[in-house]
């Protein structure tokens, strides 16, 4: 989108594209934002459109959250610190502004047994904005950072219990869950079997779920589905917008949307092309 993001403008683009991959909004489980005025607007914003779109058609309702991968930057986004910030920004501009910088800083971080390997990103734009951080007493600054923190999360406190439930669905007390889970929970407690396959695969939830009896358990598979859906494709999404950062930088003037399209295609994407077998498909270049 290159001029105008107002809700309307983004509520007709993701209109096009649910049609143009011919999505099913039955399969949409949750909204993940930056918690914008056009994205979160509680009258005419994208989230409350979408929901008004899923209601008309009876849809169960996605669950709206903020983005939660980059954490360092909604606090730099409450906090304000620019004083900090802007400094971080250089400095990783300067990593970033030629080859030799960047191969000599990811020695670096190897030889000194670093966590990461490469410089972080994030997808927050760096607004110019003059802060003077000595007027502000710090533990005010943290209240602020306690008090916006809980606004974007409130829906995500609200559905605590769904999340217990399917976290570990055999310590449920199943009075506290919607009713009709409630006899499914009290059956799968006293099936042994699943219990002991449970235990097996407390670190793989999803791998529980995939093998639970389709015939005996569908809502609670389906709603699993949904859950582990929404913050696996929350993290492709951020992932992307990272990756998109580092190719369509401002030396890139002639890039092309076609060519960032499957430029990023290429950066995010698991696959492993067989190199020998494309070019076997290719006529050779016979000699003159």
């Amino acid at each position: 989108m290159k001029d105008r993001t107002s809700a309307d403008d983004l509520f007709e683009e993701v209109l096009q594209c649910i049609t143009k991959l011919n999505l099913n909004w039955k399969n949409l489980c949750g909204l993940t934002t930056d918690g914008a005025p056009s994205m979160i607007g509680s009258k005419n914003g994208l989230v409350t459109k979408i929901l008004h779109q899923m209601a008309t058609q009876n849809l169960e309702q996605p669950l709206p959250v903020l983005c939660i991968i980059h954490k360092q930057a909604l606090c730099s986004k409450v906090l304000e610190m620019d004083h900090v910030m802007n400094v971080v920004r250089d400095i990783v501009n300067f990593i970033r502004s030629r080859g030799l910088n960047h191969r000599q800083f990811q020695a670096f971080l190897e030889e000194v047994g670093s966590e990461f390997s490469d410089v972080l990103y994030h997808n927050q734009i760096q607004e110019k904005n003059f802060f003077n951080f000595s007027t502000v007493k710090f533990v005010d600054l943290l209240e602020k950072l306690k008090t916006d923190f809980h606004t974007p999360f409130k829906k995500c406190k609200e559905q605590s219990v769904l999340f217990r439930l399917i976290e570990n669905p055999f310590h449920m007390d199943e009075a506290v869950v919607q009713e009709n889970f409630q006899m499914k929970i009290i059956e799968l407690k006293t099936n042994t079997l699943q219990k002991d396959f449970y235990e097996e695969n407390r670190k793989n939830l999803p791998n529980f779920y995939k093998n639970l009896d389709d015939k005996n358990f569908p809502e609670l598979k389906k709603l699993a589905q949904r859950v582990f859906s929404m913050f696996e494709s929350t993290y492709l999404c951020e992932q992307t917008f990272s990756r998109m950062k580092c190719i369509k930088s401002k030396d890139r003037s002639r890039l092309t949307d076609d060519n960032l399209h499957y430029l990023l295609r290429a950066a995010t994407t698991k696959f492993e092309p067989d190199i020998k077998k494309l070019a076997l498909q290719k006529q050779p270049q016979v000699s003159h």
